[in-house]
């Protein structure tokens, strides 16, 4: 549980481009926010561009035990490129201080996963930023070769690479030292031309 208490309660991060601080007129990723204390019934706090900070009071509960964050970004603003709410946490602001000696700090931290469906690559890029050389790690469960294209903010393809794989693991390095230093979405695209995976990554 997460109980009201003076000020803001509690703050959402989303996770572009973690500590580069791009701000929401450069890259508008909107969400609203809605909290309920049983699940079912939920009131909106407003929306957040980025980074926000939600006060209880405005919902008139006491506590909450539950958050949803619903995208509400204008796919217009992105170049073409599919994008959007990227949640990366949820934190209380208030670790004390709950009613009746309650802590407020008491947002269990799960794992959000979703079990894999045949056919999906699993991909870790780093370091991002990157400056010249950007690693990758793939996990394929199929034996379809598999594309990787850098598209730049304004929506061109600045480069391709083709992963000739099977079925397994993947680590390796590609060398992009002839970029721009810029934002870069990563396409990865399967079997007919499909995107499986889109990952944002940063030149510097």
């Amino acid at each position: 549980k997460l109980y009201d208490l003076e000020g803001d309660d509690f703050k959402v991060f989303e996770s572009t481009f973690g500590p580069l601080n791009i701000p929401c007129h450069i890259y508008p990723e909107k969400a609203e926010v809605l909290v309920s204390n049983n699940g079912i019934d939920f009131v909106s706090l407003g929306q957040t561009c980025l980074d926000g900070k939600f006060d209880l009071a405005s919902a008139d509960l006491e506590f909450i035990e539950y958050v949803k964050i619903v995208d509400v970004s204008n796919p217009q603003n992105f170049f073409g490129n599919a994008d959007g709410y990227d949640i990366d946490g949820i934190w209380p602001i208030n670790p004390s201080g709950a009613p009746s000696g309650r802590s407020a700090n008491t947002l269990e931290d799960h794992e959000n996963y979703a079990p894999n469906e045949e056919g999906e690559i699993e991909v870790v890029v780093y370091p991002n930023p990157f400056n010249d050389r950007l690693k990758l790690n793939l996990v394929v469960e199929d034996e379809n070769d598999r594309k990787l294209k850098f598209y730049n903010a304004m929506g061109a393809m600045a480069y391709e690479y083709v992963v000739q794989s099977e079925e397994g693991y993947y680590n390796f390095e590609l060398d992009l030292s002839h970029l721009p230093n810029g934002l870069y979405f990563m396409k990865i695209t399967g079997a007919g031309g499909q995107v499986e995976r889109s990952v944002k990554v940063i030149k510097k």
